[in-house]
């Protein structure tokens, strides 16, 4: 990350200078999708809060819940991409159930997205802003 910053610092007055440096704060290493990436990008231009990528989630006593997909830092709002994988095989799908399942028990709001949500970010955008708002998000 650091040396893509020096590298887009030391081409001044370079055409697409400007969005490279738009662009750098919105990378990350962390992420295990093409999709995860492109959605992130999108709730990031909405103006929704800060999001994580790939954290573990853990109960009070410290014992692992879950890795979403994204997480946003100060609210307990979680949004996992579902691939058609996840549809297509019965012993992911009933995992993902059960995992949600969990989370929603120990007061998270899972947000699920899918391949739509990429064409066309609205609608993901107004249920989380809706479930944040929920959770105290202005």
């Amino acid at each position: 990350m650091a040396a893509l910053a020096d590298a887009v610092a030391s081409f001044p007055g370079r055409r697409g200078r400007a969005n490279l440096r738009a662009a750098l704060p919105l990378l990350t290493d962390r992420a295990e999708s093409p999709a995860e990436s492109m959605i992130r990008v999108e709730l990031a231009a909405a103006g929704l809060p800060k999001l994580q990528v790939n954290v573990d989630v853990r109960d009070d006593r410290g014992q692992f819940l879950a890795r979403p997909d994204l997480s946003f830092v100060n609210y307990p709002v979680l949004i996992e991409y579902e691939g058609d994988y996840h549809r297509t095989d019965r012993a992911q799908w009933m995992k993902d159930i059960a995992r949600t399942r969990k989370l929603e028990t120990m007061g998270f709001s899972v947000v699920r997205s899918v391949a739509n949500d990429l064409a066309d970010p609205s609608e993901l955008i107004g249920r989380l802003q809706m479930n944040l708002r929920l959770h105290g998000w202005r």
